[in-house]
């Protein structure tokens, strides 16, 4: 079309031949050079019916052309829809004019998700070398595999795709891996690569690479440490939240972000039936806020109680050294706590003594009244303890009815971490177990563990806020706005250890929405009753024996019989690789825990664990007898 020497005799000519020629009339895409198109040319002028047009105009500037110039791309809409055609790159000037763009087709074969149209047209007055550089450099743009917003869109279908199928099928997986140590780097380049490798490749390798490292924790056969939540909804939650990209360390930073987590843990508190102190909306001095972990949670707690301690004693003693005083603190958590207790007090530079407990596990209030003596009298100054509802081991709980009084008596700060347990409070029947909780200065759970919300996510609440935001208040210029001391909101970065915090409650607005409480109830209630189930096939086996109370859905128990026993039969459980649990340690006992933790477990997958862990016991009877013999 290149002789035809203006735009109006050029259009006519191809409405010509895509009206009457069939060859133009069905095929694909259509490009032209030598358009005469400019910013002026309206699109109404070169639409043809059927046909998208997508053009790259002359730039009479940098062209230095006065006619001519210009590429005009018809793409045929029958062949690809008109709103999956996107322009990669448009270039026109005196040495080439460059039109790319990226197109969908509708059918396509697996291995590709789109196409790349390219349309150049080089002057014969161009320098070559000029043109060769930009053309090279367009194209290996153009192969780098960094996706556009369409490609995301079919990748992100086949990435839902990949998800779903693997958890629907994740139960034909063995739940634990057999791999050694060092497996991965053999298997992948000592370095990144230089150029983009392709989408295919990566996902071949995620099968190739990863997933034989991969501990299912998503398996119905997975019964080891507690739950890791996930559902759906809190997928889909998440994903919103890596797309908006806000961190949130002020209001003025995303105010969505930080009044919505506000909402969200006001929405959890009032499922808890927690003292309207922690809640926001009814007007009481504390709130809630989304940590990391109860890990964390643990660690603000103890440091917000040493700030508020000792600036209580330089109040009363000016002249009191903050260094003396630290010296002289002291910390108390039960024998059973899990250990990031005793790590907060190793970060925080506090002495943290563990007591003992009762028959049950549970740490009682006369043996804390007994170690608050012994260290008063030795001139020490108890500040704060951290009592479990729920422990690690055994989901032993400490007697808070008992401790609580204690602790606000003499001024002592009470964390309680319910980080398993705590979901299991939204249900009327179990909430009384968190009776006690009024007299906590914080409490905190994990509802990534049981409450269908994918890691991370830890609930934490204050019955003042002032305690906490004292500890770690800073207010440099570049943070301030001018709604920061407006008591409707609050700046997060003033609640926890890292400055900001991605839009975690997103994803529990989605769950909490999509499930309603009913439905988080219901999970619970059913985890419970197959807990109790496995329960009740140990008690009818006399060779084994249940270790504490089963109250959740956590079952201790063991071989009767040596610990060496004990070891031996979670190592073969282990090197079967059908179910994956773990151990722990009571009192002297080696005992092994079988925690009901996936979403889609069902009493047809506890029935197959206890025949695995029966088999796995009758070979170690066995080896046991050959010993003997």
């Amino acid at each position: 079309m290149g002789n035809v020497r203006c735009l109006t005799n050029k259009l006519d000519e191809l409405e010509t031949l895509v009206r009457y020629q069939k060859v133009y009339r069905e095929s694909s895409i259509v490009s032209l050079t030598e358009t005469w198109l400019t910013e002026h040319t309206p699109d109404s002028l070169i639409s043809f019916t059927g046909f998208r047009s997508i053009r790259a105009d002359r730039d009479t500037g940098a062209s230095s052309k006065q006619k001519g110039g210009g590429l005009l791309l018809l793409v045929n809409n029958k062949w690809c829809n008109p709103n999956h055609a996107t322009i990669k790159e448009r270039i026109c000037n005196k040495d080439i004019e460059l039109l790319a763009v990226s197109l969908r087709p509708y059918y396509l074969p697996r291995e590709f998700t789109v196409v790349v149209a390219i349309v150049v047209y080089i002057p014969p007055s161009a320098k070559a070398e000029v043109a060769c550089d930009v053309l090279h450099t367009t194209i290996a743009g153009l192969q780098s595999n960094a996706l556009d917003s369409e490609e995301f869109r079919a990748r992100g279908k086949e990435m839902v795709d990949f998800i779903a199928d693997y958890l629907q099928s994740i139960e034909q997986r063995p739940v634990y891996p057999a791999v050694q140590p060092g497996y991965l780097r053999p298997l992948i380049p000592e370095s990144a690569p230089q150029g983009p490798d392709s989408y295919e490749e990566l996902m071949k390798d995620i099968e190739r690479v990863i997933m034989p490292g991969i501990t299912h924790w998503q398996s119905p056969h997975f019964h080891a440490y507690f739950p890791s939540a996930q559902s759906f909804p809190s997928h889909l939650g998440d994903m919103l939240s890596g797309a908006i990209g806000c961190i949130g360390f002020s209001w003025a930073a995303s105010p969505a972000h930080t009044e919505l987590e506000m909402v969200m843990l006001d929405w959890l508190g009032k499922m808890l039936k927690l003292p309207e102190e922690f809640i926001f909306g009814s007007g009481g001095t504390g709130g809630g806020v989304i940590q990391g972990s109860a890990s964390e949670s643990t660690l603000v707690a103890l440091l917000s109680a040493r700030r508020k301690i000792v600036t209580q004693i330089q109040t009363k003693d000016p002249a009191a050294e903050e260094r003396m005083i630290m010296s002289k603190l002291v910390a108390y958590t039960s024998d059973q706590s899990h250990y990031s207790v005793e790590r907060a007090g190793l970060i925080g530079g506090i002495k943290m003594r563990k007591l003992s407990t009762d028959k049950k596990f549970n740490l009682r209030g006369e043996t804390l009244k007994q170690a608050l003596d012994e260290d008063k009298a030795l001139g020490l100054i108890p500040f704060f303890l951290c009592a479990t509802l729920g422990t690690t081991a055994s989901c032993a709980f400490d007697n808070i009815m008992e401790l609580g009084p204690l602790c606000n008596s003499e001024n002592i700060w009470m964390h309680v971490d319910a980080a398993y347990a705590g979901s299991a409070f939204i249900c009327p029947e179990f909430r009384p177990l968190l009776n006690g909780v009024e007299f906590s200065d914080s409490f905190s759970f994990d509802p990534h563990k049981w409450l269908l919300i994918n890691f991370d996510c830890s609930a934490m609440w204050v019955k003042k806020r002032s305690d906490i935001i004292g500890a770690f208040k800073l207010k440099p210029l570049y943070l301030r706005h001018d709604h920061e001391d407006n008591e409707l909101i609050t700046d997060y970065r003033h609640w926890q250890i890292p400055m900001g915090s991605r839009f975690r409650s997103l994803k529990m607005w989605f769950v909490f929405r999509l499930y309603g409480v009913k439905g988080l109830q219901e999970h619970i209630r059913r985890h419970v009753a197959l807990a109790h189930e496995f329960a009740i096939l140990v008690r009818q086996d006399e060779q084994f024996e249940i270790i504490g109370d089963v109250v959740f859905g956590l079952v201790c128990f063991r071989i009767k019989g040596s610990n060496n026993l004990n070891e031996r039969l979670i190592k073969e459980i282990t090197n079967m690789r059908r179910i994956h649990i773990v151990p722990c340690q009571l009192r002297e006992k080696f005992v092994l825990r079988f925690v009901v933790c996936a979403e889609t477990v069902k009493s047809k997958h506890i029935q197959y664990a206890w025949q695995n862990i029966k088999e796995a016991a009758a070979k170690v009877g066995q080896m046991s007898e050959n010993i003997r013999k």
